[in-house]
């Protein structure tokens, strides 16, 4: 049996990241009025986190199922999605904190800027599970009565935010870098542990003059969470052995595999790099400043 469905859903009035109600607006900064005492609240040195009720979500996705029931000693299930969740500012500020990522949106005064892929956005899952009773000599009582049995399923990655600290003087907690244009932002030959982003498709943004003279840091334009982790794949396995003793008592043999590939399931790199540096003028290809960046440091422990 062959089944394609397709989902799609909106969400609005969802509880936000936590806005920075504390922030001035980047025309302030090339004014020369990024003071303290410009700022909504001047009697606090600090930012002010809120939330509200106003993120929204939309999600689309295209199930395809295959299955055969049990007939002939053989049964089979198979789903494969794909999917694509987006939202503008929602689920609320512990959703966006993961990676070591922060709950503040990058722009107080352009909410429009936080649409991007959920932190929970996978976009494409595949799972298939089966048994199979092996026909070959079925009907000797010694050698016979094998069957085989398995779930495999494999994910895409997570995504992940990708900030730098060289920030505009607008009292934000983070930037964001610009993407070098026709670069990878993640390995794509020899990709692993210690290199999976790619930190030379990332830039900091030059500076511009403002009114009173003083040169200022321009935001990033990358998008929210542009980046993904690995992905993952796990096969449970196991095989049965069925003796018949007598017509009332049998005997059964059970080999259980989980995780029998021996592959780990790895956490998404670190992706907040503390300081870009540029090679040769601004706006040239940086380098990540954190030493860690870009490396995966941990995962899952479960192995075979």
């Amino acid at each position: 049996m062959l089944e394609t469905t397709l989902s799609t859903s909106r969400g609005r009035d969802l509880a936000t990241a936590f806005l920075h109600s504390n922030q001035v607006p980047f025309e302030f900064a090339l004014n020369g009025r990024n003071t303290q005492a410009n700022r909504p609240f001047p009697h606090v040195n600090g930012p002010i986190p809120t939330v509200d009720s106003t993120g929204t979500s939309s999600y689309h996705a295209v199930n395809f199922k295959v299955e055969k029931r049990y007939s002939s000693g053989l049964r089979f299930l198979v789903n494969y999605t794909i999917q694509k969740n987006m939202e503008t500012n929602g689920t609320g500020p512990s959703a966006f904190t993961q990676n070591g990522g922060t709950s503040f949106v990058f722009d107080n005064y352009n909410l429009s800027r936080e649409l991007a892929v959920a932190p929970v956005d996978v976009p494409q899952i595949l799972v298939a599970s089966y048994g199979y009773e092996l026909p070959w000599l079925k009907r000797n009582p010694v050698l016979g009565g094998w069957q085989v049995n398995g779930i495999t399923t494999l994910r895409g990655g997570f995504p992940s935010d990708l900030r730098t600290n060289v920030l505009a003087p607008i009292f934000n907690t983070f930037n964001l870098p610009d993407v070098v244009a026709g670069a990878e932002t993640q390995v794509q030959s020899g990709r692993g542990v210690d290199n999976f982003f790619n930190p030379s498709a990332f830039k900091v943004l030059g500076t511009a003059w403002s009114a009173t003279g003083a040169n200022i840091q321009l935001l990033g334009d990358s998008a929210r969470r542009n980046v993904r982790g690995p992905g993952a794949l796990n096969m449970d396995f196991s095989a049965f052995k069925n003796t018949r003793i007598t017509e009332r008592y049998s005997v059964q043999f059970r080999a259980e595999f989980f995780n029998l590939a021996n592959t780990p399931t790895f956490f998404l790199p670190s992706a907040s790099s503390n300081t870009m540096t540029c090679i040769g003028p601004a706006g040239a290809a940086c380098n990540a400043g954190n030493p860690q960046f870009g490396k995966i440091s941990n995962g899952t422990a479960t192995g075979r």
